[in-house]
């Protein structure tokens, strides 16, 4: 075909370069939109008698640019930015477009470094982290000496950029150890014995009880608590429903459960939950009925035995002694924070 006039606009309109960061789909649609505006191309002798449903299908075609370890020569296509990956080919008939396209990781490259969080907040053993500036808008956690944030924080403490754990990542509450977080771990009526992995924290079976007995309440931990068994402090939580395994609720300590267990002090705090109305005005332990009472003792006494363990229970004890447990607990949890 003859060649255009110098004065007439070209045939295909060079398409604007692609946005810093456009990914090679998105470059290739803008040239497309680019193509459809601009004035038609002539037709040629052999194009002219194709009927239009016949015409060449506009084409897409990704061209992936050489590795930049191999030099580029001088004026050749591949000359440029070491940064651009490669490039769209928009073919429409015999001509053809060429977009280059930016790597995925240019942009990035360019960005300024993120601040890394305070080293109170990285795992243990971990490093320290490359960047403490102050300039982050991120909120800076208290350092791991300071006694006041220690169970209070927002963010994990021994877990950093991993799934939580139920001991260590929930937060104990604003309001204990008057009102605390309970992660419970058995349901009510259940008589499969979950427990947490330590390792893990995911709820572990931990066996099926021996002897024809059911949990006669919710049982599970406190987080971010610890007792003289190197475990979470135990609770047994009062309320209408059951809860399912690995939920926390709000809890209220109205009592102590003291129980020595194989010769270890493990003792059981009982609660109420604090959400559920039916136990509202349940303040201390002795407003619960006698029978309540000696059902939970007979459980803890009876669960065991046909494991041939010695459980021993005694006396329940108020909402005071109640709230001075589980304070022991979180200053205990407090200092293995500070070991650590």
């Amino acid at each position: 075909p003859s060649a255009a006039p110098p004065d007439s606009p070209p045939r295909h309109p060079t398409p604007a370069p692609p946005r810093e960061g456009t990914s090679p789909l998105r470059a290739a649609a803008a040239a497309a939109a680019a193509l459809r505006p601009g004035r038609p191309p002539a037709r040629t002798p052999s194009s002219a008698s194709t009927p239009p449903s016949r015409r060449p299908p506009r084409m897409f075609c990704f061209r992936p640019r050489r590795s930049s370890s191999r030099p580029a020569q001088t004026g050749s296509e591949d000359s440029g930015s070491a940064d651009a990956l490669g490039g769209i080919s928009v073919i429409e008939g015999q001509s053809a477009t060429h977009i280059e396209v930016e790597a995925p990781g240019a942009a990035a490259a360019r960005a300024p470094a993120v601040p890394q969080l305070p080293a109170a907040c990285a795992a243990p053993g971990a490093g320290a982290p490359a960047s403490n500036s102050p300039s982050s808008k991120k909120p800076r956690l208290a350092p791991l000496d300071s006694p006041t944030s220690v169970l209070c924080r927002s963010r994990s403490m021994f877990h950093a950029g991993s799934a939580g754990h139920p001991w260590h990542d929930i937060e104990i509450g604003d309001e204990a150890p008057e009102v605390f977080n309970a992660v419970i771990e058995i349901p009510k009526g259940s008589k499969v014995k979950y427990e947490l992995d330590k390792k893990t924290g995911l709820m572990k079976v931990d066996r099926v009880l021996y002897s024809s007995v059911v949990y006669p309440h919710n049982y599970g931990f406190i987080p971010r608590t610890l007792c003289e068994d190197n475990d979470p402090m135990d609770v047994l939580v009062l309320m209408q429903e059951p809860v399912v395994t690995n939920t926390f609720l709000r809890a209220r300590p109205i009592g102590v459960m003291p129980m020595i267990d194989q010769g270890e002090k493990d003792d059981k705090v009982i609660c109420v939950c604090a959400d559920d109305p039916e136990y509202k005005s349940i303040r201390d332990v002795s407003d619960l009925p006698d029978h309540r009472l000696k059902e939970i003792k007979r459980f803890f006494e009876d669960y065991k035995k046909n494991e041939n363990k010695e459980v021993a229970v005694e006396t329940f004890l108020g909402k005071d002694d109640a709230v001075r447990a589980v304070q022991k607990s979180m200053d205990l949890y407090g200092q293995y924070v500070l070991q650590q």
